[in-house]
């Protein structure tokens, strides 16, 4: 009987532990995103910028190209964000910028944003404008 109880104790365990829902990951990011605050959104993503410092070399002179592809990544990952890079540096403003084009769910509509990204050369990216 012993048996019996810890095998359905261990089973139930099991499966019913679950990994945690992806969905549920960076709730105030992405309500952030979909009202457009950029002030609300700053602090948590120039909290993940700042770990991104700039890496110049002949082929990127900014720095920051491999460091957005890791940005994206970690949206992709970590929020459970359909993120990829629209463009590098791509924006002549000072500093230059990027962009980053995010799209996610909300309550079954897909909702599409873009992140522009100032790309400096002497220091982390941060976040800009949050738009369409």
């Amino acid at each position: 009987m012993f048996r019996l109880i810890f095998s359905f104790l261990a089973l139930a365990c099991f499966f019913g532990c679950e990994k945690e829902d992806k969905r549920e990951l960076c709730p105030d990011l992405k309500a952030a995103l979909l009202h457009m605050q950029v002030d609300l959104a700053q602090d948590e993503v120039d909290e993940w910028l700042a770990d991104y410092a700039p890496m110049q070399d002949d082929l990127d002179i900014i720095g920051h190209a491999v460091n957005l592809e890791a940005f994206v990544e970690h949206l992709k990952n970590n929020c459970d964000l359909d993120a990829s890079v629209v463009c590098y540096a791509c924006i002549e403003t000072l500093p230059v910028q990027s962009e980053v084009g995010i799209q996610f769910d909300s309550l079954g509509t897909i909702v599409p944003r873009v992140l522009d990204l100032l790309t400096p050369d002497d220091g982390p990216m941060t976040l800009r404008e949050i738009h369409r």
